[in-house]
């Protein structure tokens, strides 16, 4: 496609709902997109969903990992339990 990437701005929120930060492009202005022979009509503020980074407490994890078929051995996580490591292993 071909469109004017100053155009547009980043735009990026915690969902509370959805347990994920969202990244967005929002349109400055009100354009028209070519996207091979597509057009595409944005209005000012629209945005263009880009990617959802979800966000998991360690026992939300832990849960997620034992219904694949893995095992936990240990977690390690920063002082304040914003982040973790974790380490898994295959169900014998």
């Amino acid at each position: 496609g071909r469109f004017n990437i100053d155009a547009f701005k980043h735009k990026a929120f915690y969902n509370p709902l959805m347990g994920r930060i969202e990244m967005h492009l929002s349109s400055r202005e009100n354009q028209i997109i070519a996207v091979g022979d597509e057009v595409v009509n944005f209005n000012e503020a629209e945005t263009i969903h880009t990617e959802s980074s979800y966000k998991y407490t360690v026992e939300e994890f832990s849960g997620l990992a034992q219904v694949a078929g893995f095992e936990l051995v240990t977690v390690w996580t920063d002082a304040d339990d914003l982040f973790s490591l974790h380490y898994y292993q295959v169900n014998q």
